[in-house]
């Protein structure tokens, strides 16, 4: 068969482009079968951020922890002290553990109260010593201590000071209790505002008349309320004794609760007891 020469290159056109076709086809099946290549990240990984650990930030309190507060430790650079009065403790310190009746470490301070001293006796009804003349009377301070088995009373003013009895104070006077540190002063306006929140007393008229620092023996800080028993575990804390007009209040705390104690409920430490001068007597409502 003779094929002229446009058929011809027809054909071949026609042939190459089949042959092309069947290429393709063999191509894309042979790309089908095979698994597309890995995908590759351009920034290398990075290890998982390790975390440091963090000490908690402790919850801010009212009051410190009881094991911060040391009552048996005496306030001698106590902030807020005048500096009479700190001089005045540190001389009673001084002089009591000079004595050699007690020891330095031993002593603490229960109460200090502010005073105006009609006379050379500084108030003291047993003056040990000769206290200096003294015309017109004195402003000064009652500092009272107390050691492992015993307590003393100091009577300070006018350059003098005079070592009494516990009960060494002279008939009619009355001094002005003071706060030994803020913790004191703290739990005084708390149960002065216990006090007029129960409708007995106005709270802008109560008087504080006694404020004695105490190591209570157990729980019940020495006012059990029958409901014990009450765990055996030394409390620091305060007796608090507030008055307006023919009331008064008897508080016992520790540094951080209270409970409102009436005279015939109170269990006192010895030490305390012989401290505490023989309170006038007045209605507890």
């Amino acid at each position: 068969m003779v094929i002229g020469g446009k058929s011809l290159r027809a054909f071949l056109i026609t042939a190459a482009g089949l042959l092309l076709a069947w290429s393709l086809a063999a191509c894309g099946a042979d790309s089908a079968s095979e698994a597309p290549p890995p995908t590759r990240t351009l920034v290398p990984p990075t290890a998982p951020p390790t975390l440091t650990p963090t000490s908690p930030i402790p919850t801010p309190t009212d009051l410190p922890a009881a094991r911060s507060f040391s009552p048996a430790q005496t306030p001698v650079a106590a902030p807020g002290l005048p500096d009479d009065l700190r001089a005045a403790l540190q001389q009673a310190v001084d002089d009591w553990v000079a004595s050699g009746a007690v020891t330095r470490r031993e002593v603490r301070v229960l109460s200090l109260e502010r005073f105006r001293w009609p006379d050379a006796s500084l108030g003291c009804t047993e003056p040990a010593g000769s206290p200096g003349e003294i015309e017109g009377g004195a402003d000064g301070y009652r500092i009272l201590l107390a050691g492992a088995r015993a307590a003393v009373a100091y009577h300070t003013g006018g350059g003098a000071l005079v070592r009494c009895p516990p009960g060494g104070l002279a008939a009619g006077l009355r001094g002005e209790p003071l706060a030994p540190d803020p913790i004191a002063q703290a739990m005084v306006d708390l149960v002065q505002r216990d006090w007029s929140e129960q409708g007995v007393a106005d709270e802008d008229g109560i008087e504080v008349v006694g404020l004695v620092s105490v190591i209570w023996p157990d729980a019940s800080l020495g006012c059990p309320k029958g409901a014990g028993p009450y765990p055996a575990q030394e409390t620091p804390g305060y007796r608090v004794v507030l008055r307006q007009g023919e009331r008064q209040a008897i508080y016992h705390t520790s540094i951080r609760d209270f409970v409102r104690c009436a005279p015939d409920e109170e269990i006192l430490p010895g030490v305390l007891i012989e401290a505490l001068a023989t309170p006038v007597p007045a209605p507890s409502d």
